[in-house]
């Protein structure tokens, strides 16, 4: 009702806007030829009394009427007898969705700017039809005139039946009389079944074309043609036309599905009401669950917090700026001083010159994840500490923010034993250089024994004399070198990193240990280029002159001893350094252990150091050192260490590949 009201307002204003021609003259009546058998768009409503005719179509040929100011008269029947009446003038126009029906240039098409739906409807045993390709072997029912089979890959079908109305055509598939029917209007269709009670009957597929509805009118009838066309813009323009559409089409011609489907709705309620039970019987044993793990969870959490709160180490929680959130009470003890009063940031307890290094590290954290390093702390009550510092990333509980928890240990104690046992193997290891060292200064002093004696024997001429004192001279000063590069190696010395090339300093170390190794063939070839490192030459020395005298000591016995010492670089920042030897080597299982202090397989008097305090030398460098060996084959100790920030070689000499000096490394 609401809808009729709004589209007779809307006509008043029409009314109203064209009243120009409401003035005019009456004239004729506009008489109007429908298919009352295609509801709703045309039907005849018995009822009322008398019998009127009703349906969008009748709606808007009475709204075209009003602003035409010309009285509607309508009359019905099929299409082919209608265009018989419209050709013999006895109505003016026709509406149709079957324009394809009429002769090519015989009438005049208005478009009302409506459409209908061409739709499939089967018998409900027809399973196998879902488009017009499926009709071959059908008997197919369809409105007489009508063709929807325009397309070449569309084949009309073998078996066709003509019939005059779709209400015909409805009750023929409803008693199993046709399989198909092609039904121009699924709207019309669908209202049919329904009013009629129809049976046996299914819409498959989907819609196959939209049908536009027309004002057919006779070709020489152009004054009336232009007229309806401008009424038909005017009733599209002010929207009236979209109201008569929502008056007939939003009606729901279904039956309500609770009816239909009751029995169903029945059961899924009662499923429903089941699954609610269940529910929240699961809800309530689930709740005494979570209890019980709650419960569990909170005593697990006191446990963790006392483990925390007893650990010896610091335990520190910061944010990306170093702010502190959390500590444990070593934190507190250590940072806090004597008042116990946290600084705000974990920085401030660093010296001037690490804070920079301090930040770096943090980034990184916060990058990577992860990360370790080694800091100088400066501490109230303790003065400057050496720290472990091992980080990394998490995220607050509460506000989801990034931190990053610091787990810091004092290395200061085991720092000062790592310097005395370096110290103390540096002094072991100039012991065992003792008896070679001396052996090479007793020879510039027997030379120079020799030629003191010559001068105190004999009148030599001045020729003589100045040549025994020149090779006094050079004597002398050999064995002052000697004796001067061995009290630098026992001397303590702070680190000192630089750029060292490595070629010339292993060359002046085999030099120093010539004496050490005589009788074995020391086989070192010059690389291409230069290979330099970043390390501190005094505490790589160390390292070196261990390696070599543990080769000397595994290369006793052998019928061709010798030593091989060559380089590779196995990517881009590193340079690894090989000494091999052809001795008895090492059983697998000690592999690993030839690096524990203390393990030693040598003399009893031997302490098992050397390797141990090398290996920490090279970690500390940021470099690596391994062995690789097996019993009866040679033995290889791998140093790698860092090349300076900006290589000065410019190659690369990938390990595995033929090395420098020609070798696979």
């Amino acid at each position: 009702m609401k809808r009729q009201v709004l589209v007779m307002a809307v006509v008043a204003w029409l009314l109203a806007s064209w009243g120009g021609a409401a003035c005019a003259a009456a004239a004729a009546p506009l008489r109007i030829g429908l298919n009352t058998q295609a509801p709703p768009f045309a039907f005849l409503d018995t009822t009322r009394t008398p019998s009127t005719v009703r349906g969008l179509d009748v709606d808007v040929a009475r709204l075209l009427g009003k602003i035409l100011n010309r009285q509607v008269e309508f009359y019905h029947g099929a299409l082919p007898d209608s265009l018989d009446t419209l050709a013999a003038r006895r109505v003016d126009m026709l509406i149709s969705a079957t324009p394809g029906m009429m002769p090519e240039g015989s009438f005049l098409l208005v478009p009302t700017g409506l459409s209908q739906k061409r739709r499939l409807f089967v018998t409900s045993q027809c399973r196998d039809v879902i488009c017009l390709k499926d009709l071959g072997a059908k008997h197919v029912v369809l409105l007489a005139g009508d063709n929807p089979w325009r397309e070449p890959d569309h084949p009309a079908p073998h078996s066709l039946t003509a019939v005059s109305s779709t209400l015909q055509a409805l009750r023929l598939l409803a008693a199993g009389q046709a399989d198909v029917f092609v039904a121009p209007s699924e709207e019309a269709a669908e209202a049919l079944i329904l009013r009629e009670g129809l049976q046996n009957i299914r819409k498959v597929g989907v819609v196959l074309e939209q049908l536009p509805l027309y004002f057919i009118l006779r070709q020489d009838d152009q004054e009336l043609g232009a007229a309806v066309v401008e009424a038909m813009e005017k009733i599209r323009a002010s929207g009236a036309l979209e109201k008569i559409r929502e008056k007939w089409f939003g009606v729901d011609f279904t039956a309500p599905p609770w009816e239909k489907y009751k029995i169903q709705i029945i059961g899924v309620a009662c499923f429903l009401g089941l699954v609610v039970l269940g529910i929240t019987v699961w809800n309530r044993q689930l709740k005494r669950k979570v209890m019980v793990m709650t419960r569990g969870l909170q005593a697990s959490e006191r446990n963790f917090r006392d483990v925390i709160d007893s650990s010896p180490d610091m335990i520190v929680v910061v944010d990306s700026d170093g702010r502190i959130h959390r500590c444990n009470p070593s934190a507190i003890s250590v940072l806090g001083g004597r008042s116990r009063t946290l600084p705000a940031t974990l920085a401030q307890n660093f010296p001037a010159e690490e804070r920079g290094r301090w930040d770096e590290f943090l980034a990184s954290v916060f990058a990577t994840g992860q990360g370790s390093q080694h800091f100088r702390l400066q501490v109230e009550q303790y003065g400057e500490r050496e720290i472990d510092v091992a980080a990394t990333r998490v995220s607050d509980q509460e506000t989801g923010a990034q931190l990053a928890c610091c787990f810091a240990r004092d290395m200061t104690e085991r720092t000062r034993m790592e310097q005395e046992l370096i110290q103390a193997d540096r002094l072991a290891t100039i012991g065992k250089m003792a008896a070679g060292v001396a052996h090479e200064i007793n020879n510039p002093l027997g030379i120079i024994q020799a030629n003191v004696e010559l001068l105190l024997a004999r009148d030599l001429d001045a020729a003589a004399r100045r040549e025994s004192l020149e090779a006094i001279r050079r004597n002398t000063v050999r064995a002052g070198n000697i004796t001067r590069d061995l009290l630098a190696t026992a001397k303590p010395k702070a680190p000192q990193m630089a750029a060292l090339e490595l070629y010339d300093f292993v060359q002046a170390i085999l030099a120093m240990v010539a004496p050490q190794l005589k009788g074995i063939d020391v086989v070192h070839r010059k690389p291409s280029y230069a290979v330099t490192v970043w390390a501190d030459a005094h505490l790589l020395q160390q390292v070196l002159l261990n390696v070599l005298l543990n080769a000397k000591a595994a290369l006793a016995g052998r019928a061709a001893p010798m030593i091989r010492v060559h380089y590779c670089q196995p990517r881009d920042g590193s340079v690894r350094m090989l000494v091999v030897d052809n001795g008895r080597g090492i059983l697998r299982d000690h592999l690993n252990a030839v690096f524990d202090p203390f393990f030693t397989t040598g003399s009893p008097e031997r302490f098992g150091l050397g390797l141990f305090i090398s290996r920490r030398i090279v970690e500390n460098h940021n470099g690596v050192m391994y062995v690789e060996s097996e019993v009866g084959a040679e033995t290889r100790m791998i140093i790698e260490l860092p090349t300076p920030d900006e290589p000065t070689s410019g190659h690369s000499v990938p390990c595995g590949s033929p090395g420098i000096d020609g070798e696979g490394a």
